[in-house]
């Protein structure tokens, strides 16, 4: 039996890499993304910051890899805008200068979803019949999102390490359900131990001297007095616990699939976050 996502169809890189030739004749620039899953939600971002531009589609070419390859074939073209996921790749030293790629400056583009009047929106959409008074009034929006950063903060942390180091473990792309307490929304410290567990089996076995549990705080530490916290917390772990917060703050029902909470929550967002992205392609283009 296949799955959901299989009976959907996919595009070959090739046909991803060529399908811009015939929107040419109606995009006045033409956009690159990393993912399939959200080029509706970009279309609708890009549309937002930059409404005297004709964008009629995106392009999505399955992978960052994929972005900055063709970002170097087109450099400089400045009808042909490429934007990647900041990720760790800042950290990592790793941000490829082509004059016309670029990077966001949080994680991926969810983490630019959550503004209170978005979140306000969503929780109405779900039950009409909570006002957007009460709603605000219950829920402390700032408050909230401020615990869920640093509830998230270890374990994202902990996730660069594993990459600073190059551990050949996943990190990053596990879901962040996998780490926390059954039904519940704090962290589960035996699921983060029985992890590092395995980290630590590896790098004695292979005499590597690396303090992990050290490295991890001293991590957090520059993260905190950097005052880069939010900009290093993976956006779509902070959805997961959004939603499951307003569920539970708000008895709603069954929560929607993630690409249409974020496409939900977009349709409200001012992205006042992104207006560096606006300016910099600006500046590019003009």
């Amino acid at each position: 039996m296949i799955t959901i996502d299989e009976s959907f169809p996919s595009f070959s890189e090739s046909y991803l890499y060529g399908q811009d030739i015939f929107w040419e004749q109606f995009n006045e620039v033409s956009f690159y993304i990393e993912d399939t899953e959200l080029e509706e939600l970009y279309h609708q971002i890009l549309k937002k910051i930059f409404p005297d531009i004709s964008i009629e589609k995106i392009f999505p070419l399955n992978g960052k890899q994929n972005v900055i390859n063709c970002a170097k074939e087109y450099e400089g073209a400045k009808n042909r805008i490429f934007i990647v996921d900041k990720d760790f790749d800042d950290l990592h030293n790793r941000i490829e200068n082509i004059s016309n790629l670029f990077y966001l400056d949080r994680y991926c583009i969810e983490n630019y979803l959550f503004e209170e009047v978005s979140v306000i929106e969503f929780v109405v959409s779900e039950n009409p019949k909570i006002r957007r008074k009460e709603i605000k009034e219950k829920y402390s929006f700032e408050e909230r999102m401020n615990d869920i950063l640093n509830k998230l903060l270890y374990v994202n942390s902990l996730f660069y390490i594993v990459q600073h180091f190059s551990l050949p473990f996943e990190n990053s792309s596990l879901h962040i359900s996998r780490f926390l307490q059954n039904n519940k929304l704090e962290l589960c410290q035996d699921k983060i131990t029985n992890y590092k567990k395995v980290l630590n089996q590896y790098i004695s076995e292979n005499d590597l001297f690396i303090d992990l549990e050290g490295a991890i705080e001293q991590n957090i530490s520059f993260w905190k007095e950097s005052g880069i916290v939010k900009n290093n917390i993976c956006g779509k772990s902070i959805l997961f616990i959004l939603l499951q917060d307003l569920k539970k703050e708000f008895n709603l029902k069954k929560m929607p699939e993630h690409y249409s909470a974020c496409y939900r929550l977009a349709r409200e967002c001012r992205f006042e976050t992104l207006h560096f992205l606006r300016d910099k392609i600006v500046q590019f283009v003009n």
